[in-house]
This record gives structure tokens, C-alpha cells and sequence, in this order.
């Protein structure tokens, strides 16, 4: 169940969270948008991590109604590419852990990616889960296909390596060029 009031230029939002207990305080749900109508980046990353955790968690209605949400925000979901796009120009990844920075050092992400691997091989499935789970929870993104790690700031790693350069997107360059002019 979603529904979205307007209200004096604010949006309000209610439904389902894995992130947030639906009857915490409503403010908190509440964005801001610009006078363009243009919801902030950070409330697209925290509804694409809802939206993953829930498809994770196999509940498809909620993941659905998250989808369409943000389609009528003018974000549309690309799941093969892993990559959210705005009708104003703004993509990013689709990113489970959410919008939060991830404030581990790169030592202990390896070090907890390490601990995980070594439950997987052990068929500690479980174990493995509350590890990747632990990681989300800090904001590290883990991508099992590709043996990467990645933060919402873009700090990456290999699950063998160390951290990896950060990848240039558009929000980099459209930050790097404002503070040139």
C-alpha cells in the first residue's frame, strides 16, 4: 500500500519500509522538492534500496508499488542495466545498501568480505547472510556476479583486493565542473 499527499510544495509519503517502522514520526517521510517538482537524490536512493530489499526478500507487490512510485516521480528502473534514470538527466546505480555513506575503513570492508566468503565456501549460509546483511547496513553494496564491492560515495573493491579508483559518473563531472565556474 503507497499513497502520496501534497501538501504546501511538500510530498508525503506512506507505505511499507524495511529501513523505517511505517508509524515512526511523519515528518520523516516527508521530501522537499525544488521549485522544478524535482525529488532529491537522496530520496530516489532511499526508495531503490527499499525497492531492492524488498525484491530480495521476494515481496513483489511492495517492490512493485515502489517501482511505480518513483515512475510517477519521473524515475524509471533499468533492473539488467542495475541503474535508475531521471526524465531531468540524473541515473544511478541501483544500490541495496542504501544512501547512506559507508563510514568502514576499506581494510575492514575486505576483512568482513573475507569472513563471508570463508561461510559461503563452509556452506554457512546463514552466517554469510548476517555478514552481507551487517555490510548493507553500513552501506556497502556487495555484487556476487562480479566479486566487487561498492559505496553510495563510490568507494569500490574487489572481494580478493583492495579498493579499487573510484569510477567517474555524471554527478562527479557535473560537480567537478560547478566548482571550476
Amino acid at each position: 500500500f503507497w499513497s502520496k499527499e501534497w501538501c504546501n510544495g511538500w510530498v508525503l509519503q506512506l507505505g511499507w519500509s524495511m529501513m523505517m517502522d511505517p508509524m515512526e514520526d511523519l515528518a520523516a517521510n516527508r521530501v522537499r522538492l525544488d521549485a522544478a517538482g524535482i525529488v532529491p537524490e537522496e530520496e530516489i536512493l532511499r526508495l531503490v534500496a527499499q525497492r531492492q530489499s524488498f525484491r530480495q526478500a521476494r515481496r513483489f507487490a511492495e517492490s512493485d508499488a515502489i517501482r511505480e512510485e518513483l515512475r510517477s516521480m519521473g524515475i524509471e528502473l533499468y533492473d539488467k542495466e542495475k541503474e535508475w534514470r531521471s526524465r531531468d538527466g540524473r541515473r544511478g546505480m541501483l544500490f541495496t545498501a542504501g544512501p547512506i555513506e559507508c563510514m568502514l575503513a576499506d581494510e575492514v570492508i575486505q576483512e568482513m568480505i573475507r569472513d563471508r566468503e570463508e561461510a559461503r565456501r563452509g556452506k554457512d549460509f546463514a552466517r554469510a547472510d548476517m555478514v552481507r546483511d551487517e555490510l548493507r547496513n553500513h552501506g556497502v553494496e556487495l555484487d556476487d556476479k562480479e566479486a566487487m564491492w561498492r559505496t553510495a560515495g563510490g568507494r569500490m573493491g574487489t572481494y580478493t583486493g583492495g579498493p579499487q579508483p573510484p569510477v567517474i559518473n555524471g554527478e562527479t563531472i557535473r560537480h567537478l565542473v560547478a566548482e571550476r565556474e
